[in-house]
């Protein structure tokens, strides 16, 4: 089946934010980014900062305590930079246990790990407090997303001190056992350069094989320094699931920051392997991910605020394009015919900058 060309904007919804490396960043004037950079930072107040501040403070679980009782690893010697690792969970303790594992038995191990659970029902807690009491384990009382999760997880590393945050989600497993001591020698290179690195995104693997990954998906085993969230802040916690990685990425970008690839050190099981479904255009095959409706409802929204918010008009076009396109194909292909439903509920709140869990 051919459908014409706006299909490119739903093969991947981060691929459609590589234009932003070119004319869409520099057009930023150095006052804008400024005002943009100041809103972000709730310095002048952004409506999605105080509107969440007060739901996550009750959402979190006995974070008052963990200042005393936070466990860090064996130091590592010959180096001065401390490392620590955020792990994203949600009832998925097998994949969990998997990527603590990865974790602890790398030659340069982080100096500590955080866990931010969502809550899950599946016995995730039983099993960190057992099998991984040198793990930082954090409860969450609300299911508030993976965006909720990393936002709680960088800000307590970031109050910690630590010079590196590794962030992951719990469906990543780091295969090379040299895995962050690679990618810290390649941060320190980029440095030596006069490059200011904001963040290193390794490459994935799926079932050993390298795959090309977007260009700001950097919250699948990217390494973040501390001045990155010094210049830009925290990653917006009301996006629930999806864009909330785009966003902050580019927010990095526009803090004058750069974000480069590493090697290729994990494995990726989760977005890469989803089932997928493909469409022809122009004699060339498109593999889609299957979503469900709830998933397509966050990418539409998120998607729309993203480039409302920066301005960033042929995205927003692209957008609304690609979210329609996929309504349609999955009606017309997966037979999913209320799918557009929740695609043109993404888009109208969207519009409305109505942020948060939906569904």
């Amino acid at each position: 089946m051919c459908i014409n060309r706006s299909i490119r904007s739903i093969t991947a919804f981060y691929y459609a934010v590589t234009s932003l490396k070119g004319k869409s960043i520099r057009s930023l004037s150095r006052k804008r980014g400024k005002i943009l950079h100041q809103q972000i930072l709730g310095l002048k107040g952004l409506h999605f900062v105080k509107a969440h501040r007060d739901a996550l403070r009750m959402a979190t679980y006995n974070l008052g305590n963990l200042g005393k009782h936070f466990k860090e690893g064996r130091e590592n010697k010959g180096t001065n930079e401390r490392v620590v690792a955020v792990i994203s969970t949600y009832n998925r303790k097998e994949l969990l246990s998997t990527c603590i594992k990865s974790l602890l038995t790398q030659i340069r191990p982080p100096d500590a790990i955080i866990v931010v659970d969502g809550p899950s029902t599946d016995g995730t807690r039983e099993m960190v407090n057992k099998e991984f009491p040198q793990v930082n384990y954090i409860r969450i009382r609300e299911d508030i997303g993976g965006a909720g999760q990393f936002y709680i997880g960088i800000k307590i590393a970031y109050k910690k001190g630590y010079d590196w945050i590794w962030l992951m989600d719990d469906d990543v497993e780091v295969v090379k056992r040299d895995g962050l001591k690679t990618l810290l020698k390649r941060a320190h290179e980029l440095r030596s350069a006069g490059i200011p690195i904001g963040a290193l995104i390794p490459f994935q693997l799926v079932r050993g094989k390298l795959v090309q990954v977007g260009p700001l998906s950097i919250f699948v085993g990217g390494l973040i320094s501390r001045d990155a969230i010094s210049k830009a802040g925290f990653p917006r916690h009301d996006f629930f699931i999806y864009y909330d990685d785009v966003e902050y990425a580019f927010r990095i970008i526009c803090a004058g920051l750069a974000i480069k690839y590493g090697p290729p050190i994990l494995e990726h099981k989760g977005w890469p392997q989803r089932r997928q479904f493909s469409i022809c255009f122009l004699k060339k095959v498109y593999s889609l991910p299957i979503l469900s409706k709830k998933r397509t409802y966050y990418l539409a929204r998120n998607s729309i605020i993203f480039a409302k918010e920066y301005k960033l008009m042929s995205l927003l076009v692209r957008t609304i394009a690609g979210s329609l396109i996929r309504a349609v194909a999955y009606s017309v292909l997966l037979r999913e015919i209320t799918t557009p439903l929740y695609v043109m509920r993404g888009i109208l709140e969207g519009f409305l900058n109505i942020t948060g869990k939906r569904l």
